[in-house]
């Protein structure tokens, strides 16, 4: 069967195309919403979350790393020679090591408020970032849909804080 090219142009020209061979009679695009991705960054779960990784970074900055590589070949030594579980035990030293650099060089500047700061400047400059290339203006396509009901149904499913506005546009054979 052959193919056929759907289009439909939303409200900032942009034409949203599609090949197949099922026929479709709509397209619903949303416009994501800043304001809704700018909360989600300051939200006080990210604050907990923020918390919970300074007070993980601080422990296993110290050498406590509750969860360390760990050799489980020594275990099975009837499976791998010696010089492979030593190789192994190598490998597990030398991620354990890195972990505690890592770690260290997180929580080195910082105490546990600053991190959060710099945690919450972070996701809410990476917001301001696909702002300014101009995430926020560019129509998204949520799904082309073969009967009007079933885009109302997506209409219905989009609708919601993320999207700053959900259109239902009309499909067209190219």
């Amino acid at each position: 069967m052959a193919k056929t090219k759907f289009f439909a142009t939303d409200a900032a020209g942009k034409i949203h195309t599609r090949s197949t061979e099922r026929v479709y009679s709509h397209t619903v695009v949303t416009l994501p919403s800043k304001v809704h991705d700018m909360g989600r960054a300051t939200a006080a779960d990210w604050l907990k979350s923020d918390i919970a990784n300074f007070d993980y970074y601080t422990v296993v900055a110290a050498g406590n790393d509750p969860h360390k590589s760990e050799n489980y070949w020594a275990r099975h030594a009837d499976k791998w020679t010696p010089e492979q579980i030593a190789e192994q035990q190598a490998r597990c030293d030398a991620e354990n090591a890195r972990r505690v650099v890592e770690a260290r060089s997180k929580v080195a500047t910082h105490d546990r408020d600053s991190y959060c700061a710099m945690q919450r400047a972070k996701r809410v400059a990476a917001i301001e970032k696909r702002d300014a290339e101009g995430y926020y203006q560019i129509w998204q396509n949520a799904g082309w849909c073969g009967r009007p009901e079933l885009a109302q149904k997506l209409y219905a499913k989009c609708m919601g804080p993320s999207c700053a506005e959900v259109r239902i546009l009309t499909a067209h054979v190219k």
